[in-house]
C-alpha cells in the first residue's frame, strides 16, 4: 500500500522497468517514434550536462525530432554506426498509485568502446498505454576523449563560430 492507495506494486515495478528497457533499446535501433512512445503525450525529455543536445523537448513530436537528429549526427560518423546503452542500478519509489519516481545510471557504447555516461531521473505516470515518463532528465556526468558526444560537440561548437 502506498498512502492510501492499494495496488500490485511488484507489477507497477515490472512495468516501470519495462518502459526504462524499452526507452534504452529504441535509442540502441534509432527508433525515434518507439523512444517518444514511452513519454506520456506531453511528456518532457531533458538533457542536461556537457553535450550537443541538451535542451528541453516537450512532447512527443518534439522528442522524435530531438532523437532523429541524434540519429542521424551517429550516422555520419561511420558506416555501421552502434550505440548500447547500458543501464542499471534501477531504483523506483512510489509516490500513488498513479505516480512514481525512479533513477538509474546509464553507460554508452559504440564500436570505439566507453562513449558516454551518466545518470537518467524520471518521473513515471500510469496512463492507458502503461507507464509512461511524465519527465525524464538525462543528466550527462561525463565521455570518453574521443567520443561521439565530444565530436557532436566539436561540430556543434563549429557550426556556432562560423
Amino acid at each position: 500500500m502506498v498512502g492510501n492507495f492499494a495496488f500490485d506494486e511488484m507489477q507497477a515495478t515490472f512495468e516501470i522497468t519495462r518502459t526504462i528497457t524499452r526507452y534504452a533499446r529504441a535509442a540502441d535501433r534509432g527508433r525515434a517514434d518507439d523512444l517518444a512512445a514511452q513519454f506520456a503525450p506531453d511528456g518532457v525529455l531533458s538533457i542536461r550536462g556537457r553535450t550537443f543536445d541538451a535542451g528541453e523537448y516537450a512532447g512527443r513530436v518534439a522528442i522524435v525530432d530531438r532523437i532523429e537528429r541524434s540519429i542521424r549526427d551517429l550516422a555520419s560518423t561511420g558506416d555501421a554506426p552502434l550505440l548500447r546503452h547500458h543501464v542499471s542500478t534501477i531504483a523506483i519509489e512510489f509516490v500513488d498509485a498513479e505516480h512514481a519516481r525512479s533513477s538509474a545510471y546509464f553507460l554508452a557504447v559504440t564500436a570505439a568502446g566507453p562513449d558516454h555516461w551518466g545518470r537518467y531521473s524520471d518521473r513515471l505516470v500510469h496512463t492507458g498505454e502503461g507507464w509512461r515518463f511524465e519527465h525524464r532528465a538525462v543528466n550527462h556526468e561525463g565521455f570518453r576523449p574521443g567520443s561521439w558526444i565530444e565530436g557532436a560537440l566539436d561540430r556543434l561548437e563549429r557550426s556556432t563560430t562560423s
